[in-house]
């Protein structure tokens, strides 16, 4: 289950995001890409930066999340262009398989961490 709660949510929350924002809120693009512009620079920045100084596995693929979410919001701005979503579909389908594949390589990622730690040991560190 805690598995699951690395990456399940990312990409429960792309597709709320393609939902929402695509299929409800196209006429406004204009005003919801500034935002995400925002959103995802701020997300790649502070997850990478914070993530790269933690000696802790589990905080550093948390903050990877942070991170990789920032990924996911650009292929959500790749889709409308100048008003128009003629490579909405590509860019949509392409961001989703990126949410695919970060939920796998994270699952990979916990699964490794859990099988390296023993009943007296916690791997927890780079070090371990």
């Amino acid at each position: 289950m805690s598995l699951l709660s690395g990456g399940g949510p990312k990409v429960a929350a792309f597709a709320w995001a393609v939902r929402f924002l695509v299929m409800g809120l196209l006429p406004l693009a204009v005003d919801w890409q500034q935002m995400l512009i925002i959103l995802a620079a701020l997300s790649m920045i502070v997850g990478n930066i914070t993530g790269i100084v933690q000696r802790n596995v589990k905080r550093m693929l948390a903050y990877s999340a942070i991170s990789n979410m920032g990924f996911v919001l650009l292929g959500l701005l790749a889709g409308i262009v100048d008003n128009k979503a003629t490579g909405a579909a590509s860019a949509y389908s392409s961001a989703m398989f990126y949410s695919i594949v970060y939920l796998i390589t994270t699952l990979g990622a916990f699964g490794i961490v859990m099988l390296l730690s023993h009943r007296d040991f916690e791997a927890e560190t780079l070090d371990d």
